[in-house]
């Protein structure tokens, strides 16, 4: 099994998880693929300039009246010179403007929580995995309430000397409601 199917089972498992829990009577949960870009020069020249992903969300169609609380997972992973994965769980609010029943919804979304990193560097002689803080902003927009397209900024707190700050493409679809 790879990484990135690894990744993405965890992902899945950690979202079903997350939608029985949730407060709606069905909740919708979405997956998306993910394009991330490092901010940091140096961790461009060890890990590469972008890497995939998966995230999985509850896909909140809501009232706009009001912030919702949401949780998100996402997960990402490359190997260039270094390898590095990093599995994210947040926790925050989202936003939803306009009319619930629009066929496009802007979204902004506040989050943090804490991620799993593993970072591997021979050449450095770098080998760290631990626990850690993320928090990210993003928005975006949902489409005829199946698809949504985002962008997301995230700080990471550092990893094997390493900032994983950067920002995020995302295009994601409803999969299912539990």
């Amino acid at each position: 099994m790879t990484r990135l199917t690894a990744l993405f089972l965890v992902i899945l498992m950690m979202a079903a998880c997350a939608a029985a829990l949730a407060d709606d009577e069905k909740t919708p949960i979405a997956v998306s693929f993910q394009v991330y870009y490092p901010t940091s020069s140096e961790t461009k020249d060890v890990f590469g300039n972008a890497w995939t992903g998966f995230g999985l969300d509850v896909l909140r169609l809501q009232d706009t009246e009001k912030w919702r609380p949401l949780i998100s997972f996402h997960g990402m992973t490359t190997n260039d010179i270094g390898d590095a994965t990093i599995i994210a769980a947040n926790f925050g609010m989202q936003k939803t403007f306009g009319d619930e029943d629009d066929d496009v919804q802007p979204f902004v979304v506040l989050q943090a929580g804490p991620y799993w990193g593993d970072v591997e560097v021979p050449s450095l002689g770098v080998d760290e995995s631990k626990l850690g803080f993320n928090a990210n902003v993003e928005g975006g927009i949902i489409i005829n309430k199946r698809f949504q397209l985002k962008v997301r900024y995230d700080y990471y707190s550092r990893i094997g000397g390493f900032s994983f700050d950067g920002f995020t493409i995302s295009a994601g679809i409803k999969l299912f409601e539990l």
